[in-house]
């Protein structure tokens, strides 16, 4: 990484994944919160305009900071209940589920899309404000079937969502933040 982060992406690791205590299933979650935390600070960092970051640990605030440019909320909008189950239960073994009902689909995809919206603005709103305020979004979903059916519905809200000036929203696809699916919003391109 880049501007100096690697200190606090171990202490992210560690803190997300303890290593001398046993281990619980909620463990494995918040690595992958911490890996994406990471991704999006790569993000950043890559953007000219953005520059160096760091990691917030202050409790209630946005995950990333980029002093006097940007705030970024990440969010892992990953696989469901029903897929940790079976990854948990198969010792780590990736399964897939199959989704039945597009309906189903469209519900958790859109929901965990916009309870995580909501999420961020209420983050945004209790620190100091910067310039821009991006929401960074990385999407997983374990939908063999319908995958374009996913993305539809992933485009769909995010082209319907109202983005106040000075926010932007940046969607990655299966963890690729070097060539983020979509971008909306303020400062971004």
């Amino acid at each position: 990484m880049k501007c100096g982060a690697r200190p606090d992406l171990c202490r992210k690791l560690r803190d997300a994944h303890p290593a001398h205590r046993p281990h619980l299933d909620r463990h494995d979650r918040r690595l992958w919160d911490a890996i994406v935390e990471a991704e999006a600070l790569a993000w950043a960092e890559s953007r000219s305009a953005l520059g160096c970051g760091s990691f917030s640990f202050v409790e209630g605030s946005p995950d990333l900071h980029l002093p006097e440019r940007a705030w970024i909320e990440v969010k892992n909008i990953n696989h469901s209940d029903v897929w940790w189950d079976s990854w948990n239960q198969a010792g780590g073994v990736m399964i897939s589920r199959v989704a039945t009902e597009a309906d189903e689909l469209h519900e958790t995809v859109t929901k965990k899309l916009q309870d995580g919206w909501d999420d961020a603005l209420k983050k945004f709103g209790r620190v100091e404000p910067e310039p821009v305020n991006i929401v960074y979004f990385s999407v997983r979903l374990e939908f063999p079937p319908l995958p374009r059916v996913a993305w539809t519905q992933v485009e769909y809200w995010l082209s319907g969502l109202r983005i106040p000036a000075g926010y932007g929203a940046v969607v990655t696809k299966n963890d690729n933040w070097q060539s983020p699916a979509m971008v909306r919003g303020a400062a971004l391109s």
